[in-house]
């Protein structure tokens, strides 16, 4: 089975139980990419992937990825990271 890693990204924090985790996105929310790990589990998204429009100097985005966990404790199937926000320089 092929497992992807999802790149999430909301205009906004947020709290909401999804999947085994807590989304911590909120606000208008994109996928912004989709990757395969590597045998060790790890994902890397590269640069330019602001969705449609881009992002402008001052913009924050609150970044999160969502990945499938089979044996995860809830039995949902998938989980998330952590949550990352970013401010865009001018």
């Amino acid at each position: 089975m092929v497992c992807e890693n999802n790149l999430l990204a909301g205009d906004a924090a947020g709290a909401a139980v999804f999947g085994d985790g807590l989304r911590c996105i909120g606000g208008q929310l994109a996928r912004l990419g989709t990757r395969v790990p590597g045998s060790d589990g790890a994902t890397a998204w590269a640069p330019g992937l602001a969705p449609p429009g881009g992002w402008a100097p001052g913009d924050q985005q609150t970044l999160q990825a969502l990945y499938r966990d089979p044996g995860g404790p809830c039995g949902a199937g998938s989980n998330l990271s952590n949550a990352l926000t970013i401010t865009f320089a001018p």
